[in-house]
């Protein structure tokens, strides 16, 4: 083939071309210096079949082949946003003997959705290699199911029905929840849908795009009666409390309330906009985990009201009314006529700037072990600072002058004031960290990357697209944290040592991810939330904020299971608040069949 090339191509000198067919991977990238009048002979171009997935379909009550069915191939997690930005999509129908195929694709883990005129939407897990040909032999089509979902605490809303580790991005169906009729009429719903036989997450949304419930079920094949009954209940709650200090009220502000899914720091967004000509024509936040928020003013007296709060433990900050400083507890699960924000230690400080700097106002904030801010508050014009009391107990001091970093280690006593904190800015103290992140077989493009300072900050965010290295510039020196979310490797970390004025180098190569799922040990959380979940890899990094399965509002199933997401292998701890009480368990990932899930037993701790 000849391809022109027009003269107003590229912005420099050289150029990058590809060469992609039908059931072929895009080529590497050929390079060439632009040579305006003439012709440049690139020779044979081979290109890679790629993997393969083939397969037939068959109804499952009439035997008979089942053609027109819609096929596509989706990736698992994170993998959509580059093949949305790249605008792949992998689909194709059935033919009249019920075949299908689906070729030039890569190394990774899809789900196989398939839509069919006259039956529900199903979706299974497929792990491929690079060069794999994927028979999956004939493919029994059953019966669906119809599903009455009843929501109790909520009378309106969209009921999703997922995947049950939450990795597809679109919902296999949706319904809207109508009203409860009757007499003794409650705050209740329904929704109809149908399913085929097999486990999903049934989701419930409200209007604001916040999760009121959350819960995996079980559709059997066959059963008792002609469908199955799934209750769902949104325990919501009415606050009412007085906020004191030291048994003094506190005057006004604002308090804040949000569920807990575990620290969020580190959390970076990617926004993809679809674009014509100058106009934006759609828009896409994507971001680890979302959270119901409520927040209410603080009168004079200390008191305050929230409405429809969730019916669980709760994260509260309240803002001082003059904006200077704030403290944050966990909220319990029962009424509190009072709740006091003192605490034992009362941190004082100086935070001085760099070398040849001015001091602006700067914030400081004690963060503890779940990762959420203690106490927090602004700095003087002479840099000096006074927290909020808190509990005793293991934290961490950082500041942010926009133009520097300081953070340090702190373990607060009972009884013991704590010594006076000095905390020294240093804009010269960052560097560059430079990871490399391959499978066994191929560099690792799609990889959500994460860098975190040693103040656990976000430092930087990107999408590694190109030749799977991901560079990121101006990080704190320190103890650095790396974390990637990719699509076949899935939710892992580790931490690099970073010298001011050095770059560091971090290289893994790394194995498909497997799914987890939990299990309680007696069954006793069955139908429980979820609160406090923290995963931690062995590196010591919380990564359950990234974890679509962690989302705040999920329950255990009605017999105990629960499906929180795709991990790197490794070796983990898991903890978790539920039924009242503290659940743990250490486990470790292997390499191995990754469409099977890890089962990790949970144990109550103590």
């Amino acid at each position: 083939m000849v391809v022109p090339i027009p003269g107003d191509v590229g912005q420099g000198d050289l150029l990058q071309i590809h060469f992609q067919a039908e059931n072929h991977l895009l080529s590497d990238a050929y390079r060439l210096y632009r040579n305006p009048g003439r012709v440049t002979d690139l020779g044979v171009v081979y290109l890679d079949p790629g993997a393969v997935v083939t397969g037939r379909l068959f109804d499952a009550v009439g035997s008979q082949p089942v053609a027109g069915c819609v096929l596509e191939l989706v990736p698992a997690g994170s993998a959509r946003i580059l093949h949305r930005l790249r605008g792949r999509q992998h689909v194709t129908v059935s033919d009249a003997e019920g075949g299908f195929l689906l070729g030039g694709l890569t190394e990774g883990r899809y789900y196989l959705r398939t839509e069919c005129r006259t039956g529900p939407t199903s979706a299974r897990l497929i792990a491929l290699d690079d060069s794999e040909r994927a028979d999956l032999g004939e493919i029994w089509m059953p019966a669906a199911r119809t599903v009455l979902v009843r929501v109790h605490g909520a009378d309106s809303g969209t009921v999703h029905v997922m995947d049950r580790f939450r990795e597809l991005e679109t919902p296999l169906t949706t319904a809207l929840l109508q009203p409860t009729g009757g007499e003794n009429r409650d705050t209740s719903s329904f929704a109809e849908v149908r399913l085929a036989p097999g486990r999903y997450r049934i989701d419930v949304w409200d209007s604001s795009d916040s999760l009121l419930a959350s819960k995996e079920i079980q559709v059997d094949t066959y059963g008792l009666g002609d469908r199955v009954e799934v209750d769902l209940e949104y325990r919501e709650r009415t606050i009412r409390s007085i906020l004191t200090s030291d048994g003094v009220p506190v005057s006004g502000g604002f308090v804040r309330f949000e569920r807990i899914p575990g620290s969020r720091a580190g959390a970076g967004a990617i926004q993809i906009n679809a674009q014509r000509g100058d106009t934006v024509t759609h828009s896409t936040m994507l971001r680890p985990g979302r959270a119901f928020v409520h927040q209410a003013e603080v009168a004079a007296d200390g008191s305050f009201v929230v409405e429809g709060a969730p019916d669980e433990f709760l994260w509260m900050t309240w803002f001082a009314e003059d904006g200077r400083s704030r403290i944050g507890r966990i909220w319990p699960d029962r009424p509190v006529a009072q709740f006091d924000l003192g605490g034992a230690s009362v941190v004082t400080g100086e935070l001085r700037p760099a070398a040849g700097r001015t001091l602006g106002q700067a914030s400081v904030v004690l963060i503890g072990d779940l990762g959420l801010e203690v106490a927090g508050a602004s700095t003087a014009e002479n840099g000096y600072f006074a927290l909020p009391s808190v509990p005793p107990g293991r934290y961490r001091l950082q500041a942010n002058t926009g133009a520097g970093l300081a953070n340090v280690e702190l373990t607060l006593n009972a009884n013991e004031a704590p010594p006076f904190q000095i905390l020294q800015t240093d804009e010269d103290g960052f560097g560059e960290v430079q990871v490399r992140l391959t499978t066994p077989g191929a560099l690792m493009v799609g990889a959500w990357m994460h860098v975190l300072g040693p103040d656990e900050t976000l430092a930087a965010t990107r999408l590694v697209v190109e030749d799977g290295v991901f560079t990121a510039e101006a990080v704190p020196a320190g103890e650095v944290t790396v974390l990637w979310n990719h699509g076949g490797a899935c939710v892992g970390a580790d931490k690099v040592t970073l010298e001011a004025g050095r770059t560091a180098h971090l290289d893994r190569t790394l194995h498909l991810g497997r799914l987890l799922e939990l299990r309680c040990s007696d069954r006793s959380c069955a139908g429980e939330a979820l609160s406090l979940v923290r995963v931690i890899t062995e590196a010591g990094v919380k990564i359950a904020h990234h974890l679509p399965g962690a989302l705040p509002g999920t329950t255990f199933s009605d017999d105990g299971r629960v499906g929180l997401g795709c991990l790197t292998p490794g070796a983990y701890t898991v903890s978790l608040w539920a039924d009242e009480r503290r659940w743990h368990a250490e486990f470790e990932i292997e390499p191995g069949p990754e469409e099977t899930p890890v089962v990790v037993t949970v144990r109550p701790s103590g």
